[in-house]
């Protein structure tokens, strides 16, 4: 089982200070959670049913300043995305680890997902 997949940096309309209308954020959001829970699938990544952590690293697409608490946000529909394809309840992704990366041309978000037991 792999426990990490790489996802795409996420589109503008998801980022939480983004003006868009309504519709164009949830066909962004839609098209995000079937991406992330493809490549989850294309991942290897399976359900565990014990509490996870959940490990993000932000690779920015430039070397501007981003704010981590608006790419937590921005990358929810992919959280669930992976939550789906493994699944489990994303209720059980205790711990959030995030952090920035260096950038990467384009940008991308890794994701690893591990058990907690046993932890703490």
């Amino acid at each position: 089982m792999s426990n990490e997949v790489i996802l795409p940096w996420p589109p503008t309309e998801l980022n939480p200070n983004s003006r868009v209308h309504w519709t164009k954020k949830s066909q962004a959001v839609r098209r995000y959670r079937k991406q992330a829970f493809a490549l989850a699938l294309q991942a290897g990544m399976f359900g565990v049913t014990k509490d996870m952590a959940v490990h993000v690293e932000f690779c920015p697409p430039s070397r501007g300043r981003f704010d981590v608490d608006n790419r937590l946000a921005s990358i929810k529909s992919g959280i669930d995305g992976i939550a789906d394809a493994i699944k489990i309840d994303d209720s059980a992704f205790k711990t959030y680890v995030l952090t920035m990366g260096k950038p990467v041309k384009g940008g991308e978000v890794r994701v690893r997902v591990v058990c907690v037991e046993g932890l703490a």
